[in-house]
């Protein structure tokens, strides 16, 4: 297997913990979420991009303070909710569908309220800005504390792609990975499928890496 070399940028101010890099794009979350439970508020939300590492976040966060994590479609389906209501810590992951059941999501988190406990919130855009119908809900969800994971910048985007390009096994120049920096989309989900992508289209034409195949693959692609 070939070993893919990690190059840094120079008083970077991101690191791995557990597969997961922090950069200055998601910091201020990671930081906030150390300090538990040394918050202001109990009810947080925190939302950021698709693939921004929301999830990932909060199974550190779990696995620090012993959180119980919930995906929230599942218990949309289930309405099993009888054994959450009395957790110390509730993260309920993954809310993200427009059609949300306001009714269930007011009893949790009216019931957190009531019971002083801490309840967090993934989602992908803030709380406050989905369409909610019930004015109590409303009520409530301006309460949250809005924690939110930015777009990746250019020390991100680098650590991504050379960490995506060594998973594939594939050797990469360091002037290769700052070159797709500067011309890749600037969003998570899209960095990740370039990898994937670039990488079939490398295998499919038998091409090497190069300035060349990048923008061969760019132009074909539209990723542009």
């Amino acid at each position: 297997m070939n070993d893919q070399k990690v190059f840094r940028f120079e008083n970077s101010n991101f690191y791995f913990e557990e597969d997961f890099c922090i950069s200055n794009s998601n910091k201020k979350v990671y930081d906030f979420l150390n300090l538990f439970p040394k918050w202001e508020s109990k009810l947080i939300n925190i939302h950021g991009p698709k693939l921004s590492g929301k999830s990932h976040m909060v199974n550190i966060f779990k696995n620090k303070f012993k959180s119980i994590i919930i995906d929230y479609e599942l218990l949309k389906k289930t309405k099993n909710i009888e054994n959450i209501l009395n957790l110390k810590c509730l993260v309920l992951d993954n809310l993200n569908s427009e059609q949300l059941d306001e009714d269930l999501l007011f009893m949790i988190i009216n019931t957190f309220i009531n019971s002083k406990n801490y309840l967090i919130i993934i989602s992908r855009k803030p709380l406050i800005d989905y369409k909610i119908r019930l004015l109590d809900l409303k009520s409530r969800i301006i309460t949250f504390d809005q924690k939110k994971i930015e777009n990746p910048s250019d020390e991100l985007i680098y650590t991504l792609l050379t960490k995506f390009f060594s998973d594939k096994q594939l050797i990469i120049k360091k002037e290769m990975i700052l070159y797709i920096t500067k011309v890749i989309d600037r969003s998570y989900d899209k960095i990740f499928n370039f990898v994937n992508d670039f990488d079939n289209f490398l295998l499919q034409e038998k091409k090497k890496i190069s300035k060349k195949s990048i923008n061969e693959f760019l132009n074909l692609t539209k990723f542009e």
